[in-house]
């Protein structure tokens, strides 16, 4: 199994004729589609970072369309403790994952020319914006920085990052620091489930950078609510 044969067999022969461009501090990354209505999802969502560019750094491409690779050699991830069921299977190759989330049916696909991801992407648009925010970590990683498992937020020349295992509270912790205007925010769930930053130390200050994704919010009796939502 090759990056090439995987990648062909994911398009098939569709046509990704829509695209728009993002740009996070310099780093640009193109996303296109066969799917209008995903695209237009999308620009909404990522609208503050959407520039005009010919070319761009990493490719992202979501296909919107169900395919069956279940032939393939998967192997189950595994789950945490107490969890039950199949939530993800891979495939590692050489300069490639392939994953396949078994509860939405989306495979993606990474490799060094960027991702490619083929399901019912516009049901399912938040494993998309996942995979988007991702390139911009990755690219923070080739950079040095330290990945962390951390909600985090900023006051000043001063970030904070609050680390934990699932379910331990970094989320909920960064609900009540919205209380203080002076914090920024800085992430808390580009992945469902995982809080994503970097962090970074150069012979200065050390300095963080977060990916965010839109946190779903159902309310609770003490009135700062509780994450859902589909990973």
């Amino acid at each position: 199994m090759t990056v090439e044969a995987i990648a062909n067999r994911l398009r098939g022969d569709v046509d990704l004729g829509y695209r728009f461009v993002i740009s996070i501090q310099g780093f640009t990354i193109g996303v296109s589609s066969n799917s209008e209505a995903l695209i237009q999802q999308l620009t909404s969502y990522f609208s503050h970072l959407v520039v005009n560019a010919e070319r761009w750094d990493c490719q992202v491409e979501a296909i919107e369309g169900s395919i069956d690779l279940s032939d393939e050699g998967w192997t189950d991830w595994p789950r945490e403790a107490g969890k039950s069921g199949r939530k993800e299977a891979y495939i590692d190759g050489e300069n490639f994952r392939l994953i396949h989330k078994i509860k939405t049916g989306v495979y993606l696909f990474q490799s060094s020319g960027g991702v490619i991801i083929r399901g019912h992407c516009s049901a399912n648009d938040n494993q998309v914006i996942n995979a988007i925010n991702a390139q911009f970590l990755n690219h923070r990683q080739h950079q040095g920085d330290q990945l962390c498992h951390a909600s985090a937020c900023q006051l000043g020349d001063t970030v904070a990052a609050f680390a934990g295992f699932s379910g331990g509270g970094k989320s909920t912790l960064m609900l009540h620091c919205l209380d203080a205007p002076e914090l920024s925010y800085l992430s808390s769930r580009p992945y469902r489930g995982r809080d994503r930053c970097t962090l970074c130390r150069s012979g200065k200050p050390a300095s963080g950078v977060g990916a965010f994704r839109g946190t779903r919010v159902n309310a609770r009796h003490d009135g700062y609510g509780s994450e859902s939502g589909a990973e």
